[in-house]
């Protein structure tokens, strides 16, 4: 699970890497207010009528994977 926290936002854009081949790697899980793009292993969080200051996420690693990942 990755927790965000800041400033107040409406929306996240965030992509799992792998930091060796910088392949988009892994998937994430619905939760409230954000969409899977699985093409590209990212999720959007977005709330126009209501800003937030956190949220959490959840990202699932590749079975087979191990090494470094980069999320942005």
């Amino acid at each position: 699970m990755m927790s965000i926290s800041g400033d107040t936002f409406n929306s996240i854009y965030v992509q799992a890497i792998d930091g060796d081949s910088n392949e988009a790697i892994g998937t994430w899980r619905r939760a409230q207010g954000s969409v899977p793009i699985d093409a590209c292993s990212a999720v959007l969080h977005s709330s126009y009528e209501d800003s937030t200051d956190s949220i959490e996420l959840k990202w699932v690693s590749p079975v087979d994977g191990n090494g470094k990942v980069v999320f942005g």
